[in-house]
């Protein structure tokens, strides 16, 4: 009877079984044996085991029904239970606020459904009846009819029927028969409240000082956008200064054509007037000579003439050449055009300064060449010197780019990630406290610092790899092994070079470089010689080291403290100044070695005119070519006799007269000719060339990019300061040329500072955020990654709620933690109410009179 009522009032998991009847055997009754009507057991002949004997078999069914009426309020409840096997035991649940019986509602059926149908149609008849397949549902229900208060009643129930003997009263009562306290709930749901509080308010805290820097780093951003598309627009400006000008040439080309054409047309029709006329004048010179050549005294007239115009031809020759001489003679500081002895003298005196001007030339022409080798060398110095600066403002590391580029094509080659195989100098600094030896430490620590540390996962495939390739380079790698154990040593020296080192926290390779460190380079730092001399394996401040007491070595090819070839450490801010000083040095430099060659190289031209002067000189070397004083003695001379020739007949002086004044209209006519003709051929040529150069520019001007010039135009006209002709235009795109090339020179000296400072700013940010810039770089193309990131801070917009989560932390938190103190001072008052109740019923149990409770 008492399992019967366990089984319709407790839960099968907590129940107690065949405990009142003093079973002592754990499991030794459940509802399956009750079910199938369990009644003993049997010992089995060929086996040891006992088997169970059942009255019925897994075809049928149980039912288990209880009826329960509280006469004092006039309320019945039936409670049952019907079981049956499908596949294990199965069971549904009936709660009915009227009396049931199982001969009249649980019988006659077929199936279980069958039976749950027939059960709920009662409702159709008046009587209530609930079905549940689950107990928990089923156990809601009928401890709101027994009015119930919570499961304890039904607890303490199962507890009792087992009860042999109390051990512990206290424990009895607290344990089942007081209502438990949902205070550590509910204090741990409070301070989960304020830790989830607390990580909200952490959040907003993160996302001001995120603000913080985001936005002067996104606002340096858009400076630098801003520059890069002043930088943008100048570059395209010069891009499109050729074809600017090419179009305003263009036009100019046109407009001169046309005037040009105009001019030719009119110096065609004057050349032929003037060609007619000049051939009448000529008729008139032939018919006059003509004339004087019938008469003796014109004949030596006409042979006085000839020689006449012979001589004043070699006198005009000659006296040029003089002139040319002469001019030639003083740029060397000698006697001019004089007389043969002094032309001769002169002539030795510069055939000296040949060799003088060789030697020079030789002298400049190396001077030349060693300045433009000066200028190479600091070129590439100072290219070598931006890759290297631009390579580390995009790590963190001060690993020289090359060494860094060999590992990356090992890595990239194996399909290995950077950071499973780092240098050793990424994971080794000298302490800030230890500065005084950094020089002398990165000297002694170079080579080990370059090496790389290999784990045994990748070991055989990078192995393989650096064997099977040429590196061109050379490598040194550890091969670190799984499992090492390693062992410090605590006898160090305080003065070791160990405790002035700093390996990065958390490296996977700590132990390793440790161990490496201890035993490979266990030196001494010495402050004092005497110490160094004492001590077997020591090094000083001035780079000196000492092994085993006799081998010393000091490398002074490099100045110690010259960070450029420092290697260790994480972090490459100093490093990243250093270059940037030395970018700037180097460019300083490269400046003057070119003014410098500029000025070599203006010397050694004057030094080539100056010979070439020289050897245009000494090809005077007879000085009959220049001796014009003779010829002007003949001229004289025969001047003189035509003179007296004509005066001796006046016939033929008339004659001679008119084809003077006829040959004085001829030459100024021919000259006029000659002019008009020069005309005629400037202007074609003119024509020619505007029309070659008019071609040129609509050639050119196919290739035109007329959006980008239409964009460009109106700021590289406001540079054009003046109107435009064919004699200035050139100048002019000179100058405007040489404005946009200063300013892209200035605009990418501050895209260069500026970028700097934004890429540092992103890195700081990377090291404050590791996690959120899992997948950015430190480099101006992540800008959009960073404007992202504002924008997702700002959209989220967080600190808005700072006031109102400090009002929950400081406020809303306490009022909480006052309700639950409240609650719990009323538990406690209820729990006092519940033991007076408690210790009055057990007053009124009877007992032998010396037992009481």
């Amino acid at each position: 009877l008492v399992d019967a009522l366990l089984t319709l009032l407790v839960p099968n998991q907590p129940r107690n079984y065949n405990q009142a009847a003093g079973g002592e055997r754990k499991g030794e009754r459940n509802e399956v044996t009750y079910v199938r009507g369990a009644y003993g057991k049997v010992q089995q002949e060929d086996d040891y085991r006992a088997k169970t004997q059942y009255m019925r078999g897994e075809n049928s069914y149980s039912v288990l029904l209880g009826y329960f009426r509280n006469e004092a309020y006039g309320q019945e409840v039936t409670l049952a239970q019907v079981f049956w096997f499908q596949n294990g035991l199965k069971k549904f649940f009936v709660v009915s606020t009227r009396e049931l019986s199982i001969a009249e509602h649980f019988s006659h059926f077929d199936t279980s459904a069958e039976l749950k149908g027939r059960l709920r149609r009662l409702k159709g008849k008046g009587v209530e009846v609930e079905v549940y397949d689950q107990f928990s549902r089923y156990s809601k229900h009928f401890c709101k009819l027994f009015s119930l208060r919570s499961s304890k009643a039904l607890d303490l129930f199962n507890q009792t029927v087992t009860i042999k003997e109390i051990g512990e009263l206290n424990d009895f009562v607290r344990n089942h028969m007081l209502e438990r306290s949902t205070a550590p709930e509910k204090l741990r749901q409070l301070q989960d409240h304020y830790e989830n509080l607390l990580v909200a308010y952490g959040a907003i805290k993160k996302a001001e000082e995120q603000l913080l820097l985001l936005r002067p780093l996104v606002s340096d951003a858009r400076k630098y956008e801003q520059v890069q598309a002043q930088a943008t627009e100048m570059e395209g400006c010069k891009a499109a200064l050729p074809f600017y000008f090419r179009k305003r040439k263009l036009h100019l080309y046109e407009k001169a054509l046309t005037l040009a054409q105009r001019d030719w047309d009119q110096a065609k029709s004057q050349q032929k007037q003037v060609k007619s006329a000049l051939e009448l004048l000529r008729q008139r010179s032939i018919a006059l000579n003509v004339a004087i050549g019938n008469d003796e005294s014109g004949q030596r007239s006409r042979e006085l003439e000839q020689e006449l115009k012979f001589a004043r031809e070699n006198y005009q020759r000659k006296k040029e050449r003089a002139a040319q001489y002469d001019q030639l003679i003083h740029e060397f500081k000698l006697t001019g055009y004089l007389d043969e002895p002094t032309f001769h003298q002169s002539r030795h005196k510069a055939q000296s300064f040949r060799t003088v001007i060789e030697q020079q030339l030789s002298k400049l022409e190396k001077e030349l060449s060693d300045l433009q080798l000066e200028e190479k060398e600091v070129g590439e110095e100072h290219n070598e010197a931006q890759r290297e600066l631009h390579s580390l403002r995009a790590r963190t590391s001060q690993i020289p780019s090359q060494i860094l580029q060999l590992r990356q094509q090992i890595l990239n080659a194996l399909g290995i990630d950077e950071i499973d195989i780092p240098f050793v100098g990424e994971l080794l600094k000298v302490k800030e406290s230890e500065r005084a030896w950094e020089g002398a430490i990165e000297r002694l620590l170079h080579n080990f610092g370059l090496s790389l540390l290999v784990p045994e996962r990748h070991y055989q495939r990078f192995n393989l790899h650096v064997n099977q390739t040429n590196l061109q380079a050379r490598i040194v790698f550890h091969r670190v092994r799984d499992g090492q154990n390693y062992r410090s040593n605590p006898h160090l020296e305080g003065a070791a070079l160990f405790h002035k080192v700093e390996i990065k926290p958390q490296s996977d390779y700590y132990e390793w470089i440790e161990n490496e460190l201890q035993k490979r380079f266990n030196y001494i730092c010495c402050e004092e010689m005497s110490h160094f001399e004492r001590v077997a394996r020591a090094i000083t401040k001035n780079g000196l080291t000492k092994g085993g007491h006799e081998r010393h070595e000091k490398d002074d090819r490099r100045r110690i403290d010259d960070r450029r070839y420092y290697i260790l450490g994480w972090d490459n801010l100093n490093k990243i100044r250093l270059i940037e000083a030395m970018v700037e040095k180097l460019s300083e430099q490269l400046r003057a070695k070119e003014t410098e060659i500029r000025q070599s190289r203006e010397k050694r031209d004057l030094a080539y005119k100056k010979r070439d002067k020289l050897e245009t000189l000494l090809r005077f070397s007879d000085f009959a070519e220049i001796d014009w004083r003779t010829d002007e003695a003949n001229i004289r001379d025969l001047h003189a006799q035509q003179t007296r020739l004509e005066q001796s007949s006046d016939h033929l002086q008339q004659l001679r007269q008119e084809l003077k004044e006829t040959e004085q209209k001829i030459t100024e006519v021919a000259k006029e000719e000659d002019n008009i003709s020069r005309d005629v051929g400037r202007l074609q040529y003119q024509v020619q060339a505007y029309e070659k150069e008019i071609t040129q520019c609509q050639s050119y001007l196919r290739e035109i990019d007329e959006e980008a010039l239409r964009l460009h135009s109106p700021r590289i006209q406001e540079q054009v300061s003046s109107d435009l002709t064919l004699s200035t235009i050139e100048g002019v795109e000179g100058e405007v040329r040489e404005f946009f090339d200063k300013e892209i020179g200035n605009a990418r000296g501050r895209i260069s500072q500026r970028r700097g400072r934004l890429e540092a700013a992103m890195q700081k940010y990377k090291d404050l955020y590791p996690v959120e810039t899992n997948e950015f770089d430190a480099d101006v193309e992540a800008i959009p990654e960073f404007d992202r990131e504002l924008a997702r801070i700002d959209r989220d917009d967080l600190p808005q709620y700072k006031d109102r989560f400090k009002l929950l932390l400081d406020e809303k938190i306490i009022e909480a933690i006052a309700y639950l103190q409240a609650e719990l001072d009323d538990y406690v008052e209820d729990l006092k109410e519940s033991i007076d109740n408690l210790n009055q019923s057990l007053r009124k149990i009877n007992y032998t009179p010396d037992t009481y409770i």
